[in-house]
Order: C-alpha cells, then structure tokens, then sequence
C-alpha cells in the first residue's frame, strides 16, 4: 500500500560529528587527542520532521513506493544550519 507523498523539503545541514579512538592511551595522551578539532559534516536530504530535540533527514525518496531511504536523526544540539533548497 502506497500512501501520499507528504509536505516535506529539500535541506541542507550542517552539523558537528563526535569524535573516537579505540585503543589504550595514558592520561596526556588522550588529552593531546582531544584538542583535534571535531569534524564539520554536511548533509543533503528531505527534511521529514523537525521537533525541540532533533530533525528527521532522508536523501532518498522513491516516486514508485513513496518511501525514503537511509533515514537519519541528527539532535539539533549538533546541527549548527539548515538552509532550504
């Protein structure tokens, strides 16, 4: 069963990743790593909700099925833009 396509739009967002490292480090050492700076991400997509916590994004969206893809929620503590496209 398809169902409509719903009222969304195409975004693009920028936002701060979190940082990790496997392994064992001393105290300095770990300190040391941390002042690397975070990484800036960006993504492209259909923005399918925005609430006070997060926003719900897809870049993916299929005119056959009406369904989105690779569904990812970023918390907006994170997001530091969003344009509209």
């Amino acid at each position: 069963m398809t169902k409509k396509e719903p009222d969304i739009q195409l975004v693009k967002v920028e936002w701060v990743d979190a940082l990790s490292k496997d392994g064992w480090y001393y105290v300095d050492e770990a300190i040391d790593w941390a002042k690397k700076p975070f990484e800036e991400v960006v993504d492209v997509g259909w923005l399918l909700k925005k609430t006070k916590t997060y926003i719900l994004l897809s870049p993916s969206f299929s005119n056959t099925t009406n369904q989105f893809d690779y569904i990812k929620k970023i918390p907006l503590g994170i997001i530091k833009r969003i344009y509209k496209l």
